[in-house]
């Protein structure tokens, strides 16, 4: 072995004093070695089989006694994690990494690089599922991931110390992951969380110091994002900007305009016939005044809570809701969301 190769470190993790071979990687500080057993990767992989093959009875280098194999493009830290698999193939689940850890991505992408490059597909497939776990598919599983991280985002305020965005998922990373590895499905709620966060609240500032009460606010990986998601970013930021329920959906069946209304374009002479629309229109008016506008399922979900509302007393609406009205609201709501959970895709232009 080149005894002037810098910063050479035998690892502890895999390094078999009985293995027939050392695979040599780069690492963040100089280079690792791996003493691990032929028969056992090409027992795994197809693709170290042929690299054995290849290998075998031309290796110009030895270390410990043993041939040495380069794995340029390979970094150490991945390696080592491939070869954990490698060895222990029914421990997969406890390859697992923090929920809903924002660096996550980033960490594993070397690592499922590694598991396609060596025809490793459970572990590929393992890893891949690791990130989008932190993701809602549906807008069932949105409600309640949002009502997690509302909580954690209370909690931080409180305490004025940690900061969000340390502990929750991470769009950016999330987004180049998932369209490099095949996860399009965790791609609409990505976008739709990177919507929420203000561009001038960049990742790479999380670590000066702010007020106690900024650490509560989410920060992004702004700089990863490309031309191409930063158009889909946009397209979709002014579609949830742009949204706004028509309060005539709304209504109640009971309340819904008769065959004599149908033809009439004038939203001012169905409002003096109809109370329950009037006030319909002064709650979405209220509300998207009020509320972040690029969070449409969230702006719907308070318009359900409408008797918070100065604007909506007793005093300006006597009657408020009809008794129909007020019954269907909440189903009619849910619609809506729903409506918009299903044009994620088209607002971000995903498809």
């Amino acid at each position: 072995m080149n005894t002037n190769e810098p910063q050479l470190h035998r690892s502890a993790q895999p390094y078999f004093p009985d293995g027939d071979v050392v695979l040599r990687a780069a690492a963040s500080e100089g280079v690792h070695l791996f003493r691990v057993h032929k028969h056992l990767l090409k027992h795994h992989s197809v693709a170290f089989n042929d690299m054995f093959h290849v290998e075998d009875g031309s290796f110009s280098d030895t270390y410990d006694g043993v041939p040495v194999v380069d794995m340029p493009g390979d970094r150490a830290e991945d390696l080592a994690l491939l070869l954990s698999y490698v060895y222990h193939p029914t421990q997969l689940g406890q390859l697992s990494f923090k929920r809903f850890d924002p660096d996550k991505a980033l960490k594993v992408s070397g690592v499922v690089r590694l598991a396609d490059k060596y025809l490793l597909e459970p572990l590929r497939n393992h890893l891949v599922q690791q990130i989008a776990s932190d993701w809602p598919t549906t807008l069932e599983e949105w409600d309640i991931r949002d009502a997690e991280i509302q909580a954690t985002r209370k909690a931080v305020f409180a305490q004025k110390t940690t900061k969000l965005s340390r502990i929750i998922p991470e769009p950016v990373a999330a987004i180049i992951f998932a369209q490099e590895f095949g996860c399009p499905q965790i791609l609409p709620a990505a976008f739709y969380q990177l919507a929420q966060i203000n561009f001038k609240h960049a990742w790479e500032d999380l670590d000066e110091e702010v007020p106690p009460w900024m650490n509560s606010i989410p920060a992004a990986r702004w700089s990863l994002l490309e031309k191409d998601n930063l158009v889909r970013f946009l397209h979709g930021f002014q579609s949830l900007e742009d949204f706004r329920p028509h309060e005539f959906y709304l209504l109640s069946e009971h309340c819904w305009p008769t065959k004599q209304w149908a033809d009439v374009d004038d939203y001012g002479w169905i409002e003096e016939r109809s109370k329950c629309y009037a006030y319909l229109c002064e709650l979405v008016k209220v509300v998207w005044g009020k509320g972040k506008r690029r969070d449409p399922l969230q702006l719907l979900l308070e318009c359900l809570d409408y008797g918070k509302y100065p604007e909506l007393s007793k005093e300006r609406f006597p009657e408020g809701l009809c008794e129909h009205c007020r019954e269907s609201l909440p189903t009619e709501i849910a619609r809506e969301r729903g409506e918009v959970w299903e044009r994620l895709p088209m607002y971000f232009m995903l498809k």
